[in-house]
């Protein structure tokens, strides 16, 4: 998953945990035992409150087709 957001009219009612809490589950019964998770400082809160730790920013970088 990448760039859910939840409409603030819906904040703090138990969504994104429930939803992080399904794709966890999922993830695990097919046999993840890592994961990785970009959050925005917003998302920080609510991941850490799921048991996520703060490993370090992460830069996501893109190539180009080669010429």
């Amino acid at each position: 998953m990448d760039q859910v957001e939840t409409d603030p009219s819906h904040q703090r009612r138990g969504l994104g945990r429930l939803v992080m809490r399904t794709l966890e589950t999922a993830a695990a019964e097919s046999g993840s035992t890592t994961g990785v998770l970009s959050a925005t400082t917003q998302g920080l809160a609510l991941y850490g409150s799921l048991g996520w730790q703060f490993q370090g920013p992460l830069t996501g970088i893109v190539r180009g087709p080669a010429d």
